[in-house]
């Protein structure tokens, strides 16, 4: 059977295929913590501060490690106490280092997702490019794929029965976030509301996963 596969975690389980997230101060002992595991650094919009520079030294440095397959979460938040300029400038930066490691991007996105769709208009990157915890409205959800961006979804997902409904299996990624659900309950709310054997899911998501993040660790 396939695995369940877990995109965006803050603790590791034993059932599931998983990208830990951590911050670019925690990645080292992480790695030699756990060398059999999967990992994304980044810089969370909410705690940047002024002397972020000295973070995105040790991202760089960790960026290029074979257990790390995604930069982030990184991204803009309108909500949060940290300047909308410094975030749109360590976002930048951290887009730039996925650009170079080629590696993608998870994201996290509040409020603001007029400037993500812009920066990536002007930009253009070639890694891919993933909202992490998508809890928008299907309207939202199609601009964004529209504009070739992948969805992750996890916890409220019973209350996104049209979002869920309206994604391409193609441009789907599951994960637990700091949720108490696992990330089999996940999938299986999936599954309910596609009305789709498991396999299936599994399968797809498991395809996903081996096109974004494990082509350079082939």
């Amino acid at each position: 059977m396939s695995q369940f596969i877990d995109i965006h975690t803050h603790q590791f389980s034993r059932n599931s295929l998983e990208l830990k997230n951590c911050f670019p101060q925690e990645i080292k002992s992480s790695l030699l913590q756990y060398s059999d595991k999967f990992f994304s650094v980044g810089l969370h919009p909410w705690y940047i501060k002024d002397d972020y520079l000295l973070q995105l030294q040790e991202l760089q440095t960790f960026a290029v490690d074979k257990l790390v397959l995604a930069i982030g979460e990184a991204g803009l938040d309108k909500v949060c106490d940290t300047p909308f300029q410094l975030q749109q400038e360590a976002f930048i930066k951290q887009i730039e280092i996925s650009e170079a490691v080629q590696k993608p991007l998870i994201i996290h996105c509040v409020k603001a997702y007029n400037e993500l769709v812009i920066l990536k208009k002007d930009l253009q990157p070639k890694q891919p490019w993933i909202i992490h915890g998508f809890r928008g409205k299907k309207e939202l959800a199609d601009d964004l794929l529209r504009h070739g961006f992948y969805l992750s979804l996890g916890k409220g997902i019973s209350h996104m029965r049209e979002v869920v409904q309206n994604i391409p299996l193609e441009k789907l990624f599951l994960e637990t976030d700091d949720s108490f659900e696992s990330i089999e309950q996940i999938y299986r709310q999936i599954v309910f509301i596609l009305e789709i054997p498991m396999e299936q899911l599994q399968l797809q998501l498991l395809e996903n996963f081996m096109i974004l993040f494990q082509k350079n660790n082939r």
